[in-house]
């Protein structure tokens, strides 16, 4: 994806290269505040939630909280005995400036083929 140029055989100059990509920028930080914004004011996320929010699967935000890499709760989901994870907004963004937490000491964790 090129940057456009106002007319035919005219140069960009630097300075309107970084307007552009300001003028970019901006707009990429609007669609993600606009992305974000369904969560305003909300307390606690399931894990579609939070996977959306972090651009991971599901499943992959159930192990962070079953493996205890992330803070969260069970609770009941209104599907009989079952429990679905909880995540709050506080970790929700402790996760997306700091990361998982490491594995908790004294488990027998082991990454792929381990």
């Amino acid at each position: 994806m090129g940057v456009q140029i106002e007319s035919l055989g005219k140069q960009p100059t630097a300075d309107g290269l970084i307007e552009t990509l300001h003028a970019r920028l901006d707009r990429i930080e609007t669609a993600l505040r606009n992305l974000m914004g369904h969560q305003n004011g909300k307390e606690w996320f399931g894990t579609d939630e939070v996977a959306a929010a972090l651009g991971k699967a599901p499943f992959t935000v159930r192990e962070w909280c079953r493996h205890r890499r992330i803070r969260a709760k069970k609770r009941k989901s209104g599907r009989g005995n079952a429990k679905e994870w909880m995540i709050s907004a506080e970790e929700l963004k402790r996760i997306q400036d700091e990361g998982l937490l490491p594995f908790p000491i004294g488990t027998n964790h082991h990454g792929p083929g381990g």
